[in-house]
């Protein structure tokens, strides 16, 4: 779909990292446009985590990658093609992959 768009790249958020600040997202949408870089990816303290951008002339590696592994195989296939971006957000890290750790989420926020 994003091909078809004719889209500069694609903007990978997963949906278990809702601590993953409004900011964040801006600053590294900004640094995309700014660059030239095959792929962007947050980071928090030398942590790899996410939002991650491809640009559009990585989507072929993207669409041959091994479905089991996903995106991550194009990040460690050419490890030079990836810029990391150290943002000052410890969202970029938190993932809640069980109902459980999200209730607790919405129970600290509630306090």
């Amino acid at each position: 779909f994003a091909e078809a768009r004719s889209a500069a790249g694609v903007l990978v958020v997963p949906v278990d990292m809702p601590l993953i600040r409004p900011e964040t997202v801006r600053t590294v949408l900004d640094t995309f446009c700014a660059t030239d870089e095959p792929v962007l990816r947050a980071t928090y303290h030398d942590r790899h985590g996410h939002p991650v951008i491809f640009r559009a002339d990585v989507f072929p590696a993207l669409r041959s990658a091994d479905l089991a592994v996903g995106a991550r195989e194009v990040l460690h296939q050419d490890p030079s093609r990836v810029r990391n971006l150290e943002v000052d957000d410890p969202g970029v890290l938190r993932d809640f992959d069980w109902p459980a750790e999200y209730r607790g989420l919405l129970e600290q926020d509630r306090t």
